[in-house]
């Protein structure tokens, strides 16, 4: 797989989490991995800016590396952090807009060479797909055993280059899969954090409605209380209830006094943190692109 590719999905991903670090307030320990993932995306994009002589882009990313290294933290309020964020994705998409044009630039002087004679998509040149053309419209028994080793091999040509493609799209939408499902699992851990550590005011709420249902992992039963506070109604649902809740009973709540929709039950926890079912999901999607660039980076080897 390209490094350009993989360029692309780091400064997808830093951009992704600065957002969310940007929008709103999180736990310390999302903030370590921001500095962690940001750290590597700009050390790698500065080595990479240095290769290609791109003196101003490897500073400038090689002095965000520094700036958001995890070894020795920089400590700054977080109105700063928030503009330093803002101008880091700044940044970043203007960098990706520069890199993106000289892409197709470069893409297009390669198809354009020596008059239409550079690779196609289709992985021949263009005279290659006039003789592929000719010998596919000639009877195979008047083909030479030459003309149809001839057309074999570019037949094998065009078919490889149709499945590397394929192979790329592929790689491309698992990894943006793979981005909205760690999406997912950091906003779900957001969410409990708001729950269950910022929760901060206790109120007595009634149970609106038990439910319980069987299925093949045995009985599952869930909670519906309500709570009001300043005159506003607010919802909220408990796992696995005992027997001792009854509908219209009393059920003490920890709500966030600026937030109540984020609160639980007396006795609730969270049970998985951000290493929930999207993370999990996430975690396979990486394994399936890995195990795909590297049979990718094997066949062209071979090839």
């Amino acid at each position: 797989m390209k490094r350009t590719l993989g360029l692309y999905v780091a400064w997808l991903v830093a951009t992704v989490m600065l957002v969310l670090a940007a929008v709103q307030r999180h736990p310390y320990g999302f903030y370590t991995l921001l500095r962690w993932i940001c750290c590597a995306v700009f050390a790698y994009s500065a080595f990479t800016a240095s290769e290609k002589n791109r003196v101003a882009r490897a500073w400038i990313f090689g002095a965000l590396a520094v700036l958001f290294n995890p070894i020795v933290p920089i400590h700054l309020q977080r109105d700063t952090w928030q503009m330093i964020d803002w101008a880091t994705i700044g940044v970043i998409l203007i960098v990706i807009v520069a890199f993106s044009a000289r892409e197709i630039k470069a893409t297009k002087q390669t198809t354009q060479k020596d008059e239409g004679e550079g690779p196609l998509r289709t992985g021949l040149t263009h005279a290659e797909e006039v003789e592929l053309s000719q010998l596919g419209n000639t009877p195979k028994n008047q083909l030479t055993d030459f003309q149809q080793a001839r057309w074999n091999l570019l037949d094998a040509k065009k078919s490889q280059a149709k499945a590397e493609t394929s192979e790329k799209r592929w790689i491309i939408g698992l990894i943006i899969a793979a981005i909205v499902l760690f999406y997912l699992s950091i906003d779900a851990g957001i969410d409990d954090y708001k729950r269950f550590n910022k929760a901060n005011r206790v109120v007595t709420g009634q149970v609106v409605e038990l439910q319980e249902d069987y299925d093949e992992g045995g009985p599952s039963r869930s909670t519906h209380y309500q709570f009001k506070v300043d005159g506003i109604y607010y919802d909220g649902w408990l796992g696995n209830w005992d027997h001792s809740l009854a509908k219209g009973g009393p059920v003490l709540v920890h709500y966030n006094s600026s937030d109540p929709d984020f609160n639980h039950a007396e006795g609730d926890g969270p049970e998985h943190w951000f290493f929930n079912q999207w993370t999990f999901f996430g975690i396979i999607c990486l394994i399936i692109i890995f195990m795909a660039v590297r049979e990718g980076r094997k066949h062209s080897r071979i090839g």
